[in-house]
Formats: C-alpha cells, sequence, structure tokens
C-alpha cells in the first residue's frame, strides 16, 4: 500500500470518527450512546472494491438458477434481470459488468 493511499485511509477514518462523535454530542437525551468503529458497519462487506460485480452475480443465480444460456446476449442478459435489480432498489449494471460475471470480461 503507498504512503499516500494509507494517508488516504487514515484521513477518512479520522474524519468518520470525528463526523460520529459530533453527531453523537448533538443527539439530545442520548449522552450514554456508544458506536464501535472498529467493527464494519453492516452491508459494508457488501460496498467492497467490486460491490456491483458481486451484486450482478447475485441477480444470475435468483433468475439463472440453472445457469445463463450462452445463447443470450449480455444486453438480453441485462433485460431480464432489471426486474431483480429494480426490487431491492439497486443500480442497474452495465453490459460490461454482465460480461466480467458471466467470465466473459477482461477482468474476471
Amino acid at each position: 500500500m503507498t504512503d499516500r493511499r494509507l494517508k488516504s485511509l487514515l484521513a477518512s477514518k479520522s474524519l468518520l470518527e470525528s463526523t460520529a462523535k459530533q453527531w453523537l454530542k448533538s443527539m439530545s437525551g442520548s449522552p450514554n450512546v456508544h458506536i464501535d468503529l472498529s467493527e464494519p458497519l453492516e452491508g459494508s462487506e457488501r460496498r467492497g472494491r467490486r460491490w456491483q460485480l458481486e451484486q450482478t452475480k447475485e441477480a444470475l443465480r435468483a433468475v439463472f438458477p440453472d445457469g445463463v444460456s450462452p445463447n443470450l446476449s449480455d444486453k438480453e442478459v441485462q433485460r431480464r434481470i432489471e426486474p431483480y435489480f429494480k426490487k431491492n432498489s439497486w443500480k442497474l449494471c452495465s453490459i460490461t459488468t454482465i460480461a466480467r460475471a458471466r467470465g466473459r470480461g477482461k477482468r474476471p
């Protein structure tokens, strides 16, 4: 990890901590509220570097339980999984992300 990236991460953590402390101070009637910032927040695992790729793979498994037919184009797959994304209030993935999820893209 580069020094620049490390400094950025440390700054982000300290900003988060200071914002959380300010928020807690501003809450009236709740002086004993404690938030443990050392543990990941719920859902943060899914929001890693490739969160949309993981969402796409989940949608493909749900919509195509027996696997996606190789005869379907990525655009057709996108059209078929769109309702699943809307149901979960997710941003629709790109055709490139679908290709990667199917193992056809440049980055597996």
